[in-house]
């Protein structure tokens, strides 16, 4: 029965007769082996400004990980947009115009009450200045000009602050809601004075939209003008940071896999989806959910099966290179997207 089942779903596309499926995958990956020691696929080089350009957004995508935008994060983004029925980018534009409006809201009717404080500040200096023989009227001017500037800064602060949310919104596809939180991660803890944390804020959400700024204008000059719908959202940044690591950490590299960094880009995407709990690896829950994807309805037997067949090293996980390992035999070199 567990022979006849994995044969049907097919597992990595390779229908040959073997006692079992286990077996019949390491023949595949023997198989697959050889014939790539007999014929190298040919990767053309990359031309050095696209080096530089990975460099530099290795860096950004740190940069994003310590402002709060990591991979874990913008997952969490794309659930609540899935929930929310977001199909397209109409309907996202949309939903984000309508999410903004209360923090938006918020720190404009906060910019009107402290416009009326402002004024009366003003107005009490200009008042005293202009009352000869006013025993306290010094004291009345500084104390009135020093709250009319302390709000007014905070003004210019809480329209800088709205301009970068909508700036965001339309631009990004990130709500001011999840931009607000990421700020806070990168200023840290409060400093109990409202200026100074308004000014870190502004200042914040600026480092933010720089570096998505700099994200969209590095992947452009990566993969050209047009790179797919995957590349359009926050998916894009949730796969870039998947790459990323197993770069840094597992010494990953496309080229020995004889793959280009736009197809290593989609293999990243696809396995960020499914690591939900984005610790760099697919547990059997994580590879089931990606069978049920594919249409693949294992049994629990079949799927410890395939969870050991695709964990090569034994180690209880299937990492990243492991999945590259999959996903090339599965995706023939010619069909490769």
């Amino acid at each position: 029965m567990l022979q006849t089942r994995l044969k049907s779903v097919n597992l990595l596309s390779q229908p040959l007769e073997r006692k079992c499926a286990f077996q019949r995958t390491s023949k595949l990956r023997v198989r697959a082996s050889e014939q790539q020691q007999d014929k190298k696929p040919k990767v053309p080089d990359k031309p050095p400004s696209k080096y530089k350009a990975q460099t530099r957004l290795d860096v950004v995508l740190e940069e994003l990980k310590t402002s709060g935008l990591n991979t874990s994060k913008a997952k969490e983004l794309l659930k609540a947009w899935d929930k929310a029925g977001v199909k397209d980018a109409d309907q996202l534009r949309k939903l984000l115009v309508k999410r903004s409006l209360q923090p938006l809201t918020g720190t404009l009717l906060q910019a009107l009450v402290d416009s009326i404080i402002c004024f009366g500040g003003f107005n009490v200096a200009s008042l005293a200045s202009a009352s000869d023989g006013f025993p306290s009227r010094l004291l009345f001017i500084l104390a009135g000009n020093f709250v009319g500037l302390y709000y007014l800064f905070g003004i210019v602060l809480e329209l800088g602050l709205a301009a970068a949310i909508l700036y965001s919104t339309f631009k990004y596809g990130t709500s001011s809601t999840e931009l607000l939180v990421a700020v806070r991660q990168v200023a840290g803890p409060a400093s109990g004075l409202n200026i100074v944390d308004k000014a870190s804020s502004v200042v914040n959400t600026l480092k933010v939209l720089q570096a998505l700024e700099e994200v969209a204008r590095l992947m452009q000059e990566m993969y050209g003008q047009s790179t797919g719908e995957a590349r359009d959202s926050l998916k894009n940044l949730s796969a870039m940071l998947t790459l990323s690591r197993a770069k840094s950490d597992l010494g990953f590299d496309p080229e020995q896999y004889g793959l280009t960094e736009k197809q290593a880009g989609n293999v990243a995407l696809a396995f960020s989806e499914f690591d939900l709990n984005d610790n760099g690896s697919l547990d059997i829950s994580e590879i089931g959910n990606l069978c049920s994807s594919l249409g693949w309805r294992l049994e629990e037997a079949e799927l410890k099966e395939a969870y050991m067949t695709l964990d090569a090293d034994k180690d209880g996980k299937v990492d990243f290179k492991e999945f590259v390992d999959w996903w090339c035999l599965r995706c023939p070199l010619d069909k490769r997207p």
